[in-house]
């Protein structure tokens, strides 16, 4: 992947995109409740403050960047800038997930059932 992929926050429609063809992990800095209203798939939760250890799960042993969620992107941009600095390449994801969310992205529920909304690989109604 180019960095150039992952210069600055990110939109929603990119984070989909690269989330669907798993060429991004998702990591949610939001807290437990709030995962549980939903999440985007696959994302993983940051369990206190151990942002490497989530970077790590989300990564699943595969070299691929962090995208990096929060409510409303203030934080994930901290904590993008962070990992990036502890060499995990992480973008913060452009309004966080109430952008994510008011856009339309799919949204997995709390449960860590396999996803099965909508393919997130494609652009919708290609």
């Amino acid at each position: 992947m180019s960095d150039s992929q992952l210069d600055g926050p990110i939109d929603p429609e990119q984070a989909r995109l690269l989330l669907g063809k798993a060429e991004a992990a998702a990591v949610d800095l939001r807290d437990a409740e709030a995962m549980a209203q939903g999440h985007a798939p696959g994302a993983v939760m940051v369990e206190g403050d151990d942002l490497a250890a989530a970077a790590e799960k989300a990564q699943a042993g595969k070299d691929i960047p962090i995208l990096v969620f929060c409510e409303d992107g203030e934080r994930s941009e901290r904590a993008a800038a962070e990992l990036n600095e502890a060499g995990t390449e992480a973008a913060a994801v452009d309004g966080g997930w109430s952008k994510w969310a008011s856009t339309g992205q799919p949204i997995q529920p709390a449960s860590e059932d396999e996803y099965s909304g909508p393919d997130l690989s494609k652009t919708p109604g290609v």
